[in-house]
């Protein structure tokens, strides 16, 4: 008996339950159903306004953003924070530069921040009068839709005071909000009468002489002010021509132009002498590392797969004796290069041998996609050197060995007059190279590279100025490197 008690109970709920239910549900529809007839609200930017004279932009850019305020608070409208405006059109890579008049520039605004309207502006001063000029364009057909102008004869300040919600008006044919008022404050309640104490007596102040008007001291930045404004007039007149020849330069160098750098390594084909010397004592060369991040390099293509490439290319030997290790001084060799080079990507090659000799026997886009970042190539080429010896002080100036020279305090002057140097000569060298890129982002790639030099350093041996010896020091070496490269 009571679980049908219970249960009828249940059933009484529910059908008290199901019509408050569909009640709430009717009421949240209705809350994110529009209302029929709402007027359809049209997005809007405002962009910075422009200035006859450079010198009132930073009244233009106010004027702007105080445009803004006055639409983002009228009715139908759903403007744009100038900030969101801004930030927006510098992500996607806008510049008013790019197009012929300001009429397309703002179309050209619209397109991209996609909203229904743009208004753009410009400010121009004559005397005391200052003028507001602001379009509306409809962004999809980059028409002007409507056109207002206010003029204000008077003080800048007054004139940004005034000018947004005058102009708003006019061109947008609405009516802007009033500026707030301060609410006065609530009156409290009546406090209980009490007993009035006798007023002071007040007596008159004699009133102060006026101060003289004093002339406004010029600014000491008026004249860089009138430079800037003059530089910023000259820049609108060939900063359009200027982007034409950085397209025109663009399109030119375009895939031919090739720049990178290197980490580069070199070790010596010869590093002794055997049983005999190098020159003089020297029968061991050592290699003295110069590792730098900045080894430039810069090709041109003809084709996408010849071109040349120059860089320069240096190795230091550090010149010693076995006999007692002391270091006599370090060759060293260094000159740019110059290099024919021949280019074949990976997916070329698969093409190649897949017509030739049916290896791979399938290829699908895929894989020739990978195939394309990598490209192996090689080049020959020459060095121009220049070659010096850079000697040890105690070397250089007739000491018996270097303990002797620091022992005596690191004198700089010679020993009884005695010297000791080395002149050297460089020759031209051949050159050998080879090497993969992978490219990795876009048009940056890293490649690793091999390369040889053949080359000989003639060095004359003097001592108290007579010639002792001649010989040719082998500075064969090859050089390792690991760079990164962009390919314009």
């Amino acid at each position: 008996m009571s679980n049908q008690s219970e249960g009828r109970r249940w059933s009484v709920a529910a059908r008290a339950g199901l019509p408050a239910v569909a009640l709430l549900l009717f009421s949240f529809a209705a809350m994110q159903t529009p209302a029929a007839g709402a007027p359809e609200r049209r997005s809007c930017a405002v962009l910075t306004f422009q200035a006859a004279d450079p010198a009132d932009a930073d009244e233009a850019v106010l004027l702007a953003s105080r445009f803004s305020v006055v639409l983002e608070q009228a009715p139908g409208w759903d403007a744009w924070p100038r900030i969101r405006v801004n930030r927006t059109l510098a992500a996607r890579g806008y510049s008013r530069t790019l197009y012929r008049s300001d009429l397309d520039a703002a179309a050209g605004a619209g397109r991209v921040l996609d909203v229904d309207c743009v208004v753009f502006g410009r400010v121009a001063r004559e005397g005391r009068d200052i003028t507001l000029t602001t379009t509306l364009v409809e962004a999809r057909t980059g028409k002007a839709l409507r056109r207002a102008i206010s003029r204000y004869a008077g003080p800048m300040d007054r004139f940004l005071e005034l000018a947004p919600r005058h102009n708003a008006k006019l061109l947008l044919d609405i009516e802007p909000a009033a500026p707030p008022v301060p609410a006065a404050p609530a009156a409290a309640a009546p406090a209980p009468a009490a007993p009035r104490p006798a007023e002071p007596v007040v007596r008159p102040r004699p009133p102060r002489p006026a101060r003289p008007p004093s002339e406004p001291r010029p600014s000491p930045f008026a004249p860089l002010r009138r430079k800037t404004a003059e530089w910023w007039q000259q820049r609108g007149e060939w900063a359009p021509a200027v982007a034409a020849g950085a397209r025109t330069a663009r399109a030119f160098v375009s895939d031919h132009l090739r720049v990178g750098t290197r980490l580069t390594s070199f070790s010596l084909d010869k590093t002794s002498s055997g049983a005999g010397t190098f020159i003089g004592t020297i029968n061991r060369l050592e290699e003295d590392p110069d590792r730098s991040l900045w080894n430039p390099f810069a090709g041109w293509y003809f084709t996408p797969n010849v071109g040349i490439e120059c860089w320069t290319d240096k190795a230091r030997a550090e010149a010693s004796a076995t006999e007692d290790g002391h270091v006599d001084g370090v060759f060293v060799v260094e000159g740019p290069v110059l290099a024919v080079m021949g280019r074949l990507p990976a997916d070329q090659l698969l093409r190649f041998t897949h017509a030739r000799w049916q290896w791979p026997a399938r290829l699908d886009a895929a894989a020739l996609e990978w195939a394309s970042r990598i490209a192996p190539y090689m080049g020959i080429g020459r060095a121009f050197y220049d070659a010096s010896f850079e000697h040890a002080k105690w070397w250089r100036y007739g000491y018996a060995t270097r303990d002797d020279w620091l022992l005596l305090g690191r004198p700089d002057t010679f020993r009884h007059g005695h010297t000791r140097y080395m002149e050297t000569s460089g020759e031209d060298g051949t050159v050998f190279m080879l090497g993969v890129s992978v490219r990795a982002y876009d048009r940056w790639s890293v490649e690793l590279s091999w390369s040889r030099v053949s080359v000989d350093v003639a060095a004359d041996f003097y001592m108290d100025g007579r010639l002792q010896e001649s010989a040719n020091i082998p500075m064969t070496h090859t050089t390792t490197g690991l760079g990164i490269s962009y390919f314009f």
